[in-house]
């Protein structure tokens, strides 16, 4: 009997998720308690789906007409059609182009939701992301449990309501980031624009109102929990030229992509293609390094790292 739905939503983005299932999968503590939910933003046109009929997993694709919306608009409408479809005690919102490390990361997030009495768990949106809510997982990696945060009406839709609201946030969000100036390779190496984004995010608050943002905030009001994974911010491009393979790989992950830990180790990357051009990095749609990383830090922990405590 499933106890997690796992939610992912689809824009031509198939090539990821059948490796997304297997992975979650092979490294769960009980890979039966999972149930897949892949909300399908192509509405059938992304051949690449056809995979995921081949796997031994629980998966269900919705296809959904998104009516003229696209990027975040889109995946909002996606994420708040499936929190209806959910019937099970636990849910993961998460990105197809994510992988997770953990083993047992199933039983790992439980134990620490039961721990902390938290209501959720997962990875907040990276610091240079100047603007955004940084205090509440992010829709790439966020599990909950689901009547816990009902309360909040698990509304992921981002911006505002109309117009006027969009064009006064955008107008905000060039003053919170200076323009062209806040990236995130400046916030990477300065130091002063560092201070100017913990500064101007204590002055506006959440200024760039992106997926998750309502949720977020009414967490907030309410008074409930939530346990986050530790950003890595790489110093300059991140990529160690010494050093152990796996160093070497962690380093380029957290340097070209998004990488989280938990006390010092690997837990989630997230590949995001760096479409949003503040944040974007010279290797962000390389699939190849992005997997080449991968294979490293996984072969490593596969061996067994002496130097590496569970």
């Amino acid at each position: 009997m499933p106890r997690i739905t796992i939610v992912t939503v689809n824009w031509y983005s198939g090539c990821y998720l059948a490796d997304l299932v297997t992975h979650l999968c092979a490294k769960a503590h009980d890979p039966r308690a999972l149930a897949f939910l892949v909300m399908d933003n192509t509405a059938g046109r992304d051949g690449d789906l056809r995979e995921l009929t081949a796997l031994r997993a629980q998966v269900h694709v919705e296809p959904l007409d998104t009516a003229g919306r696209t990027g975040s608009r889109a995946h909002a409408m996606a994420l708040n059609r499936a929190m209806g479809l959910v019937a099970t005690e636990y849910c993961i919102v998460v990105d197809p182009d994510v992988h997770v490390f953990e083993p047992q990361w199933d039983r790992f997030c439980l134990e620490q939701l039961d721990r902390h009495g938290a209501a959720a768990i997962g990875a907040p949106y990276p610091p240079w992301k100047v603007g955004k809510y940084h205090d509440f997982p992010s829709p790439p990696f966020c599990l909950f449990n689901v009547e816990a945060l009902r309360p909040t009406g698990l509304d992921w839709t981002p911006f505002c309501r109309g117009p006027l609201g969009d064009m006064g946030t955008f107008a905000l969000r060039q003053v919170g980031r200076l323009g062209p100036i806040v990236t995130r390779r400046r916030y990477e190496r300065s130091r002063w624009c560092r201070r100017w984004a913990a500064w101007v995010e204590r002055q506006l608050g959440v200024f760039s109102r992106d997926t998750g943002w309502r949720i977020a905030r009414e967490a907030r009001r309410q008074g409930l929990r939530s346990v986050l994974f530790e950003t890595v911010v790489a110093p300059g491009h991140g990529v160690a030229v010494s050093g152990t393979p796996r160093e070497r790989a962690l380093a380029a992950l957290a340097g070209q992509y998004e990488l989280f830990t938990w006390a010092g180790r690997p837990i989630v990357v997230h590949k995001y293609g760096s479409a949003g051009w503040p944040w974007r990095t010279e290797l962000g749609d390389d699939l190849e390094h992005w997997q080449r990383c991968i294979a490293t830090v996984e072969a490593d922990e596969a061996m067994g790292d002496p130097a590496e405590e569970r």
